[in-house]
């Protein structure tokens, strides 16, 4: 199953650009893609990471590794310590400007974070098993939002 299952991606497109029914994907990104958005948005798809204490975060959370060894000092579960660390809201990427695109595309972009950061894992971390999961807004209590979390021996998940 890709990202594109049943054209969700290219109806998204027909929406945002009127009058473009006709186009292909590839046709989008001639017409109105800019290689300087493409450049910015890596840094949401290619995220830089940090290990600490033998654990993957997303740097761009980490502001102060000693908050994460804290909490693990502390008792702290490591999953979910991970789970807070390794989070983005997709609702909040961008600013109200920035937010172009109708609410209900929010989960197709989330699954494209997903599967992004799927692959970036594994060839980050080849050695390693990750999960990355969409949280809906009732898990959130807030917003839509992409996290992950590395399996451990003792995941339910093995």
């Amino acid at each position: 199953m890709g990202i594109n299952e049943e054209n969700k991606l290219l109806k998204i497109l027909q929406e945002q650009f009127k009058n473009t029914f006709n186009y292909t994907e590839d046709d989008y990104l001639h017409a109105f893609g800019k290689a300087s958005q493409v450049l910015l948005a890596s840094i949401i798809f290619f995220p830089d990471f940090v290990e600490i204490d033998s654990r993957i975060f997303l740097k761009r959370n980490v502001l102060d590794q000693d908050v994460i060894r804290k909490m693990l000092e502390d008792g702290e579960d490591i999953t979910e310590v991970e789970k807070k660390f390794n989070f983005i809201e997709v609702d909040f990427l961008f600013d109200g400007g920035g937010r172009d695109l109708a609410e209900d595309a929010d989960i197709v972009f989330a699954q494209i974070i997903k599967t992004a950061w799927d692959a970036w894992l594994k060839y980050q971390y080849p050695s390693r098993k990750f999960i990355v999961e969409i949280i809906d807004v009732e898990g959130t209590g807030e917003s839509l939002g992409v996290q992950f979390c590395e399996e451990s021996k003792f995941s339910i998940y093995d």
